[in-house]
């Protein structure tokens, strides 16, 4: 797909007839950093954000809570160009942003040793789907919330590593503007748009969108995006405010073929980082995703309100590669083919009754919530030899691909869950504390089949109360030292490939102590925490004796405690910094993994990023620089501890030039194009992402 000539021609018609009403509305953008700070959905202005839609679901300000997080701003995605959920998490502590290197087709991120591939959220509703959560366009988003550790009181069923929460950009009551081209590695070629208009001082609109044509590790991988999102705000009058939000996303994503385990034993890849693998006229990929979501507010008076989140999602993707399966003789290399299709529909639906009320010297804030999801999944799945080999020294492209699909799997089944819950914020003078509870019943329904075991009935349900507990002291100089106990849990779901028998539930629980620091006289926010994670009953992924696909089987306990440091500050108009710090010991405590490391699970992960604007009135005002240093320790790749993955440290840099209207930037990750296999287990080994440089310049008005 080539889109480089309808991008020009995009941005040269939404230039165009934009520029009558440039001159009277260039005043109005600095407006947008002007916002109530109770608000954790609006434009954070810096890199430091004071508010967090995700702990408390009430907009607490983030000093008086009592668990960690992080909070990525769109501010801080731009200056270090991040074009992933992976690679904004890259500068997160408790977070390990890109386990599985450079693959365009989703992101699965660790949290305190814990898969996050599922644990990700759009708008406060989680995005459902049975495998990992398809990669959501940053430029789309106004921020990304990390909430760490469980939160099952809030959210419901997810791993005990935590919570991420993609806000998406929505209305503002102020006009700006603002659209540009891209271009970068990769032969990318990219146009976007941020159009926001205030129609009435009631009714404010926003469009967003980006079109980009790329391609991938090799010249035969595409990458390319069409993401298209408009949203509205109505202020109905005095009480009421609705807000519609939607987004349409179309990709085609490609993975380059993971390599055979053995690159990592010999230390020698015969093919190569950008080898490709696959068949033009065979491997494809096409991938729709749609979100219609309403938040609706009504006040009843100044110390009671009603809030309500819905969301409905369609998922469709059809994929179909060739990958490595050995290498043979003479110098080739064995192929087999797989092919998969998914549909998937949900629909979440969160309602929130807020309130104040006092008792004594003690002020209450309350919510009392109903978290409804249901979502329906239809799969195939099938695994195909018979493929022609590739020469590794002269490959030769072109060839009939004709599979002999030996395993052919599919399901059709519907999840639901549905949790009712209750919070209580306490304030006595300087301490703050939390309490909540919740219940949830689960069920996962339908029929699975694959050729080997025939087809099989699915009626499963579940049911499991979480708590959480906090207490905190907030002292006038901006310190706060917190402790917190949190649970969670994940229903049933699935069989024990060996056994047959069914997979118990699984149940976790944190104890977490910490330090919270909101400095007085400058912009910024500090943490150190210690947390102990104990999670039972866990499942871990391997490849079934029988079939060679894919399946689940009981790990045991997993217990995950360390230690988080993380900082970020706007320290005056021209210095910004983030510095985060994770050590985590995580390790299997029962069943045949017992005293083995989790996978994708390094000890040590550290970074720092600085970022310099030079002032109005120096000799290079109006440029701006930055530059981040990225740790990841040493890991494995696999449950069993048999692929050993070696450290790295990687470095990013930006510059900068903004003048009035314009702004241009170059964006570059990875700067010494580091080679490293990012990860190999079952699959074979991954790389990471080679040298990645973006330049993007955009006009404001």
């Amino acid at each position: 797909m080539s889109l480089s000539r309808p991008f020009l021609l995009g941005a040269g018609v939404m230039t165009l007839a934009t520029q009558a009403v440039a001159q009277e509305t260039v005043t109005a953008l600095p407006t947008i950093v002007v916002q109530r700070e109770d608000d954790p959905t609006a434009p954070a202005g810096g890199f430091v954000a004071a508010t967090l839609a995700s702990t408390t679901k009430t907009g607490t300000p983030r000093i008086e809570t009592q668990q960690s997080d992080s909070v990525i701003t769109a501010e801080q995605v731009q200056a270090q160009g991040a074009r992933t959920l992976g690679q904004a998490l890259n500068y997160a502590a408790g977070a390990f942003g890109e386990p599985f290197g450079s693959d365009s087709r989703g992101d699965s991120p660790r949290l305190r040793g814990f898969d996050g591939g599922n644990s990700q959220f759009l708008n406060g509703l989680k995005v459902l789907r049975t495998f990992t959560t398809p990669a959501i366009e940053t430029y789309g988003l106004e921020r990304i919330e990390v909430l760490h550790g469980p939160a099952g009181v809030l959210y419901g069923a997810g791993n005990p590593g935590g919570v991420i929460n993609q806000i998406q950009k929505r209305p503002q009551f102020a006009d700006f503007n603002e659209a540009g081209l891209s271009f970068g590695t990769n032969q990318r070629v990219a146009a976007f748009f941020d159009l926001n208009r205030m129609i009435t001082p009631d009714v404010a609109y926003r469009f967003t969108g980006l079109l980009r044509d790329q391609k991938g590790d090799a010249d035969q991988i595409n990458d390319d995006r069409v993401y298209l999102a408009p949203a509205l705000t109505w202020n109905i009058n005095g009480q009421d405010r609705l807000t519609f939000l939607a987004s349409y996303q179309w990709d085609n994503p490609e993975q380059l073929t993971a390599r055979d385990t053995s690159v990592l034993q010999t230390g020698r890849d015969p093919l190569g980082r950008d080898f490709y693998l696959g068949e033009e006229d065979y491997n494809r990929s096409d991938r729709k995703q749609v979100n219609l979501g309403l938040e609706w507010e009504h006040r009843f008076n100044s110390d009671w309100s009603l809030n309500q989140s819905f969301r409905y999602q369609s998922f469709d993707w059809d994929y179909q590669w060739l990958y490595l399966n050995a290498f043979g003789a003479n110098g080739t290399v064995e192929r087999q083919a797989t092919r998969q299709h998914e549909e998937t529909l949900s629909l979440n639906l969160d309602t929130r009754l807020t309130g104040r009320a006092t008792t004594g010297a003690v002020e209450h804030k309350l919510l009392f919530g109903l978290d409804i999801r249901k979502s329906d999944e239809k799969l195939s799945t099938e695994f195909g030899n018979g493929v022609p080999p590739l020469s590794m020294s002269d490959p030769q492209y072109g060839a009939a691909i004709d599979p002999n699909w030996w395993y052919v799997a599919n399901s059709d089944l519907t999840f639901r869950q549905t949790g009712i819950y209750v919070q209580d914020e306490l304030a006595l003078g300087r301490w703050r504390a939390t309490l909540g509870l919740r219940h949830d019943w689960s069920s996962r329904e339908g029929t699975t089949y694959n050729n080997i075991a025939g087809e099989t009935d699915i009626s499963e349900n579940s049911s499991e109360t979480t708590g959480r507990a906090g207490l905190s002291y907030v002292f006038g100089n901006g310190i706060a030292p917190f402790a917190s106990y949190a649970t969670t849990f994940e229903p049933l779901t699935g069989t024990d490939a060996l056994t047959g028998d069914t997979l118990e539930p699984t149940t976790a629980k944190q104890w977490e102590l910490g330090v919270k620091y909101k400095p007085t006289f400058f912009d910024g926010f500090f943490r150190a925490t210690l947390f102990d994670i104990e999670q039972k009953n866990v499942s871990v992924r391997v490849l079934d004796p029988a079939t060679g696909a894919p399946t689940d089987r009981p790990r045991g306990k997993v217990r995950s405690k360390g230690l988080e440091l993380e900082g970020v500050a706007d320290l005056t108009d021209n210095w910004s910094l983030r510095a985060a710090y994770s050590y985590t010991d995580a390790e299997t405590r029962s069943g045949d993994y017992v005293g083995l490391v989790p996978e994708n699970t390094p000890q040590d992960v550290a970074s720092l990023w600085v970022d310099y604007t030079f002032g109005e009135g120096s000799r290079l005002d109006g440029f701006g620089l930055g530059g981040g240093v990225r740790y990841v320790g040493e890991r494995f790749g696999d449950a069993s501890n048999n692929f050993r993955m070696g450290d790295e440290t990687l470095l990013d840099a930006s510059v900068s030039y903004e003048r009035e209207a314009f702004r241009a930037s170059l964006t570059v990750q990875n700067l010494a194009d580091e080679e490293y296999l990012a990860n190999c287990g079952l699959f074979g080994c991954t790389y990471g992402a080679g040298r990645t440089v973006v330049a993007d310049l955009a006009y404001k008005w």
